[in-house]
């Protein structure tokens, strides 16, 4: 059931994105949404699938309030892009790591979402979508993370914010 999933989500990710469309969709409505599009700073999250039931989990975090940028926010697991990386999917995999202590191969690739420009902190996010084939065992907080959050896929549409408290 879980291969079944990944291998539709591997032809569907290839397709057309809805992009930054989509994006303005998600912009509260009280904030204007002007995009230039230069000195962003390069980023990576990653969504990480793995087996747990009938639909595929994947993990969320609440940043530690103690960080300069997007502190206490909830996120996919991920930050900016260091000069020793050679590219974003690279970028992904080692933030994956830092963040969660989850080992994410060349092989765990599946695809990556249209790339989120945020006006408000200049960063350039690319999401990156991946897989393991088990529940991960998670630590309890890490320097970056004040708390993981592990969501079904299929409540997305239906998460409640105050789950994030």
């Amino acid at each position: 059931m879980f291969e079944e999933f990944l291998e539709k989500l591997k032809i569907e990710i290839k397709g057309d994105l809805p992009g930054a469309e989509a994006h303005r969709l998600m912009i509260p409505k009280m904030r204007e949404y002007k995009v230039e599009n230069d000195n962003y700073t390069e980023s990576a999250v990653n969504i990480v699938l793995y087996p747990n039931g009938s639909a595929p989990n994947f993990i969320l975090t609440k940043r530690s309030n103690k960080l300069a940028k997007h502190s206490g926010q909830i996120s996919l697991p991920g930050g900016k892009k260091d000069k020793k990386d050679k590219d974003l999917w690279e970028t992904c995999k080692r933030e994956t790591k830092e963040e969660t202590t989850i080992i994410v191969r060349d092989s765990n690739y599946i695809g990556k979402l249209s790339k989120l420009l945020i006006p408000l902190t200049r960063f350039s996010v690319q999401p990156f979508v991946s897989f393991i084939n088990y529940k991960p065992i998670l630590p309890e907080k890490t320097k970056e993370v004040q708390k993981f959050i592990e969501t079904n896929i299929n409540s997305i549409d239906t998460l409640n914010p105050h789950v994030f408290s």
